[in-house]
């Protein structure tokens, strides 16, 4: 996790000023995270959290899931978008000029979306499964703020969540055409 910060207070500690994070979560898949803190008076921060957006788009090969009726079929394409947001408080701890503490608390919120194309064995019959969930809850975050260079600093923030979820599913069969004569 890399951070730039700027507007530096003068009378308050170190790292005191708003910052933007920019976060990889997987090298696999294209998933990222933004987080923008603001310097709010007494080492405190207000975070705002886009947490572990992903994107993935991917050719499946030698996959099978069953449908609701147990029939089986072969998966093709599955493509997948995540998005979590948080807003939350959080409190820093000097221990010394480049290192801090940093605890907190965080409402949290967050989609998620599958779209998988799948056909049955003898390819007669597609299906479109799409799966969405929402999801809601608290997150408590712990870390430390570690500075590199002036204006550059390496964050590392442990995020335990509780989070409560509601999803559904949807399968949508079709007869397949076939191309040839």
């Amino acid at each position: 996790m890399l951070m730039v910060c700027g507007k530096a207070f003068s009378q308050q500690t170190t790292f005191k000023g708003d910052e933007l994070y920019a976060t990889v979560n997987s090298l696999k898949d294209f998933d990222f995270g933004f987080a923008y803190k603001l310097g709010l008076k007494n080492d405190y921060y207000l975070r705002f959290d886009v947490l572990n957006a992903s994107f993935s788009n991917k050719k499946m090969e030698n996959t099978s899931t069953t449908d609701p009726s147990g029939n089986l079929l072969n998966v093709n394409r599955q493509r997948d978008s995540n998005y979590n947001l948080g807003l939350g408080i959080e409190k820093r701890s000097e221990y010394n000029s480049r290192l801090e503490f940093l605890y907190g608390l965080s409402l949290l919120a967050g989609s998620s979306n599958q779209s998988t194309q799948a056909a049955s064995p003898d390819g007669k019959v597609l299906t479109d499964i799409q799966h969405k969930a929402f999801s809601y809850g608290l997150g408590i975050n712990a870390g430390a703020l570690v500075k590199v260079a002036s204006n550059l600093f390496v964050a590392g923030e442990l995020l335990p969540q509780y989070r409560i979820f509601s999803q559904k599913t949807i399968y949508d069969a079709s007869t397949a055409v076939s191309n040839q004569v």
